[in-house]
């Protein structure tokens, strides 16, 4: 099937859609890796920013009532129909199927106690689904915390079969979006992958670079190379329950299941060298719990283009350290295309969670589909 795919992550920087052509099990093919990227603007990101401030007041679904966080949702959508619209009008053949994964405004998986938990991506289906004439596959993450899953992350399946024939395994694919995962591929079953968001990656990056420079990111890395790390706030922050009782398994992060570092007192350059290694060390922390040592470790998300970040993960890491692009795939829309990829695991009724991959409790369908209007 060709399908697209979309992601917009916790940094809440823009929309990407990708198209993928693929079965949803060992088949993919990027053929012309057709895709596109749409900002959001610095008003429509601090609606969403506000939308988050106001889930987390409210601390449950009831706030998908709330005028800010409709009005969250009303952006999100425009902005996911315009890209979508975009890139289908420029493409030579249809594509049949969109995974929408919506923005994420909140994410509160509890596995103690199922019926209590939620995870809240706003954006309304209906109108991406009448906009593109496509059936539209949405809602992948609440079927798995439902029933005590992490809901997170939900790319690995679609990572082994990027990996399975192209490297040696076992081989480790880091994402470094805003929360940073991993998905360690053993061979090409899904009972033996593992996965877990492990840390931030971009999320305080970015967010004190916006904070301090009114802009989005610290480019090339050159003021996190140009600073030293602050080793008291290093410690402080990694004396978390997370990391005190993190194991290799599944875990899952919204940009605020940790104490963000308190970085005010620092130098711009100190504070970016600082929040790059609280990244660059939760990404060793992680591959150190690993039963197995991991032949190469495969980067993508927007930390593959910090190449500060990239070098400091070469010199910690015991294995090489390439961006994904080694394998002839996008670290830049690895996410988008997943998504693809797990609609049309859904639309044949294939599993998109496993018990390795989110702690749920076996290998569960997941995913709703809305048709357009007359379809």
């Amino acid at each position: 099937m060709r399908a697209i795919g979309t992601m917009s992550g916790t940094s809440m920087d823009g929309v990407d859609v990708a198209l993928i052509e693929t079965d949803g099990v060992a088949h993919v093919d990027r053929g012309t890796a057709d895709s596109l990227s749409l900002p959001y603007s610095p008003a429509e990101r601090k609606v969403l920013f506000d939308a988050v401030a106001v889930a987390l007041d409210i601390n449950s679904p009831d706030c998908l009532s709330h005028p800010t966080v409709m009005e969250a949702t009303q952006i999100s959508t425009q902005r996911h129909a315009e890209v979508l619209i975009t890139l289908l009008d420029g493409l030579d053949s249809p594509a049949e199927v969109v995974g929408y994964h919506g923005q994420t405004i909140l994410h509160r998986p509890d596995p103690e106690s199922p019926p209590q938990a939620f995870t809240l991506q706003v954006g309304d289906p209906q109108v991406l689904a009448d906009a593109t004439g496509l059936p539209v596959v949405y809602d992948f993450r609440s079927a798995d915390v439902g029933v005590g899953g992490q809901g997170a992350p939900l790319a690995p399946l679609y990572h082994q079969a990027l990996l399975t024939g192209r490297t040696e395994l076992p081989a480790l694919i880091l994402n470094l979006g805003g929360i940073a995962n991993i998905t360690v591929v053993r061979d090409d079953g899904p009972t033996h992958l593992m996965a877990a968001d492990i840390g931030p990656a971009n999320v305080y990056l970015d967010d004190e670079m916006m904070r301090r420079k009114h802009v989005p990111f610290d480019e090339g890395g050159r003021l996190a190379a140009a600073g030293s790390p602050d080793e008291a706030v290093i410690d402080t922050f990694f004396d978390q329950p997370f990391y005190l009782s993190a194991s290799a398994g599944p875990a899952s992060l919204d940009r605020y299941g940790l104490v963000a570092p308190d970085v005010a007192h620092l130098s711009n350059e100190d504070a970016m060298a600082t929040l790059a290694e609280l990244t660059v060390r939760s990404v060793g922390r992680a591959v150190g719990t690993l039963d197995d040592e991991p032949r190469s470790v495969f980067v993508a998300g927007g930390g593959a283009r910090n190449p500060h970040l990239m070098a400091r993960l070469v010199e910690i890491l015991p294995c090489p350290v390439e961006p994904l692009e080694a394998l002839g795939a996008s670290a830049a829309m690895l996410e988008a295309e997943a998504f693809a990829y797990l609609a049309v695991r859904h639309i044949k009724k294939l599993p998109i969670t496993y018990p390795n991959t989110t702690g749920v409790p076996e290998p569960l369908l997941g995913g709703r589909l809305v048709r357009p209007k007359g379809y």
